[in-house]
């Protein structure tokens, strides 16, 4: 039911994560107000709501009953398949009718004693579809007493004691989230609905889920796809103590409905806005549609749009349960996936992956974590690692060192696309396959990683090389190093880091240096590939040469790299090394 409109190649949108909640001048969608109520309000709400709430509550209870029973009695002999393929009519539709009034005195029993309507709602046939925006429990209530309208509802509702009858009896459009067959259905049934006369009018909440009442999410397509005129409402709640919205992962259904019986009034307003005809564009692209509709609402409504959509909704759920600060991943996700081609799947890799290393639940990662993570010793490539995720190096204060959450999220998804694109993980895995066979065993996989962290002992080698070979294959192909770089995205920024240092240390010097990549596929090149132990000693020559280098540097020498041209001229470790100390000397 959802498309995400593409813009053309080579004109994406710059992104970046949202910045701070409600601290940027951007309206926060996914937070209730007064989700913590303190002194003065709390005594308040507690003290009427002794006496309100049992009274709301049973009135409300008696409500519902009388609603499931009218309900019951309409879908007498009707089977769920009756239901969904015609309308009701006759005595059933009539006793039907009698359930928006019910809505009313819920809505009146609640603290909704006067309710003003501007605008008029239209007539089915003018317009089969209403959409709406999504702030509260009430807002069903609201569309069904004043349109008589039925809705599109997630099938777990018609499970729900004393509410699932009068779901039924009013014929709602079930849908089961994340099946797409079901999605399909449900597009079949509103077009059923919109052409066919008999049925009533069609409620669709276009934003996915409830905010608010801030602003306007993006919508979503489904209520615009059957390309029908649709009729635009704005509901909105105005309150002094109590946030009435239904949002944020702090104030629940129950909690919030306490609230609102514990006030003596509660204050709400509909406007329905002109009946929205498409043009043969909008027809065509329900995204062009629904983009115009919610355009019209925000003009017309006084509603500004938000940059966030009900994906960004979903991102916050798993973040809460992975103990991550839902404000910390507000992302714009609409804006993002165009910039990035990514999308929410691999946002919860990526937290996953930081809730992995956040050992302590901080919001933060330390430098020490990082490295736990990946199993490999500190290093100049781990620390170059870490700097490119957005941590910091505090030099002697290394183990203090951290990334916040919202930067590394940034610097994962942004560099990470194009680390793991197709190509350059097949350009990195060329680097390690300098055999040519497609299959890297773990001596080799062993000897490449010391150049990257001279210090790496076998044993942590052996640990990363079993998680890159899921398949226990006893190497590594092409598949799995691809498949482990997408789920481990920084291990390939490490790859590029060894790649483009050895790069620059073999230019700096004037030659390939004793770069032993460089030298093992020239050897591949010429068709004469390196065995294992010869890659090896190179490796270890190299890794030697450099660890001298530095130490010269640190003596405040300049050792010229005399190994490498040793090594090849005479084929002795010894004389290199001697040659190397008359040089300095």
């Amino acid at each position: 039911m959802d498309r995400a409109a593409s813009p053309p190649p080579g004109d994406e949108e710059p992104w970046s994560p949202q910045g701070d909640p409600g601290k940027d001048g951007a309206p926060y969608p996914f937070k209730n107000q007064t989700e913590v109520l303190k002194g003065w309000n709390k005594l308040r709400m507690y003290m009427p709501g002794l006496v309100l709430i049992p009274l709301r509550l049973t009135l409300v209870l008696l409500l519902l009953l009388l609603a499931a029973l009218i309900g019951a009695i309409c879908t007498f002999g009707v089977s769920k398949k009756q239901l969904r393929e015609r309308p009701l009519r006759g005595w059933r539709r009539q006793g039907v009718a009698l359930l928006p009034w019910i809505a009313r005195a819920i809505l009146f029993v609640v603290g909704y004693y006067w309710i003003p309507v501007k605008g008029k709602p239209a007539s089915r046939e003018a317009a089969p579809i209403v959409v709406s925006n999504h702030a509260a429990l009430t807002d069903a209530f609201l569309l069904m007493w004043t349109t008589g309208c039925c809705f599109v509802s997630r099938i777990e509702n018609s499970y729900i004691p004393l509410v699932g009858k009068s779901l039924y009896a009013m014929q709602t459009v079930f849908v089961a989230r994340g099946d797409s067959q079901s999605r399909d259905a449900t597009l079949d049934a509103l077009k059923q609905r919109s052409e066919e006369k008999g049925w009533p009018r069609v409620a669709i909440f276009p934003e996915g889920t409830t905010v608010n009442n801030t602003c306007l999410l993006g919508f979503r397509t489904g209520a615009f796809s059957p390309g029908v005129p649709v009729q635009p409402v704005v509901l909105r709640y105005k309150f002094q103590n109590i946030d009435p919205s239904w949002s944020g992962h702090r104030v629940g259904m129950g909690d919030l409905f306490f609230r609102l019986s514990a006030q003596w009034v509660n204050f709400a307003e509909i406007e329905f806005l002109p009946v929205y005809v498409p043009n043969d564009d909008e027809k065509k692209d329900p995204q062009l549609f629904a983009d115009r509709v919610r355009d019209r609402m925000s003009d017309l409504g006084r509603m500004p749009k938000s940059v966030y959509n009900v994906e960004d909704y979903y991102l916050q759920c798993a973040a809460a349960k992975l103990k991550i600060k839902p404000e910390d991943v507000a992302m714009g996700m609409e804006q993002f996936k165009r910039a990035s081609g990514l999308g929410v799947g691999d946002l919860r890799q990526v937290m996953e992956k930081f809730h992995d290393i956040d050992v302590s639940n901080t919001g933060t990662v330390t430098y020490p974590d990082f490295i736990k993570l990946m199993g490999m010793p500190d290093s100049e490539v781990t620390e170059e690692t870490f700097k490119k995720l957005g941590g910091t190096i505090s030099g002697k204060y290394k183990e203090k060192s951290t990334i916040h959450f919202k930067m590394f999220l940034k610097n994962m998804l942004t560099t990470g696309k194009g680390l793991t694109a197709e190509e350059t993980v097949r350009e990195a895995f060329d680097l390690i396959n300098f055999r040519g066979t497609g299959k890297v065993t773990l001596p080799m996989f062993e000897a490449l990683l010391k150049l990257a962290c001279p210090d790496m002992a076998s044993g942590q080698a052996s640990a990363l090389f079993k998680r890159v070979d899921k398949g226990k294959l006893g190497y590594i192909d092409i598949v799995s190093f691809g498949g482990f770089i997408r789920e481990n995205p920084s291990f390939m920024q490490m790859f590029s880091l060894v790649r483009d240092s050895e790069r620059d240390f073999a230019d700096k010097k004037g030659g390939s240096g004793t770069n032993p990549v460089r030298k093992a596929l020239a050897a591949r090149e010429a068709g004469k590939p390196l065995e294992e132990a010869a890659f090896r000693a190179l490796v270890d020559a190299h890794v030697a040469e450099k660890e001298r280098q530095r130490a010269a540097a640190r003596r405040g020498t300049d050792m010229p790299l005399g190994l490498d041209h040793a090594v090849e001229e005479e084929g002795s470790w010894d004389f290199g090394r001697e040659h190397n100390k008359s040089m300095a000397w």
